[in-house]
């Protein structure tokens, strides 16, 4: 079950052939977890869907990162005990 969102800037260039937005990645209740910029380097003949492509690989891991913020939530409080 996917509870987060992820929003992109719009894409600014810089003179060394890249692309970047920044993604903001916030829960379904309006809560932002983490800003991020992501950095897309372009070759001669990328097209939008090229572009497209390569930010969603660059954010794939966000998914799993998430899952671990909201489970390291669940051990706040808690005291460890060692036997």
């Amino acid at each position: 079950m996917k509870n987060y969102t992820v929003t992109f800037t719009p894409f600014e260039s810089n003179n060394v052939a890249q692309i970047t937005t920044n993604a903001v990645i916030s829960l379904s209740d309006g809560e932002v977890l983490w800003q991020e910029p992501v950095i897309v380097s372009i070759r001669q003949g990328m097209t939008m869907a090229d572009v497209e492509q390569a930010v969603a690989q660059a954010t794939s891991g966000f998914e799993a990162r998430v899952e671990a913020i909201l489970l390291a939530r669940e051990f706040t409080g808690v005291i460890p005990t060692l036997k």
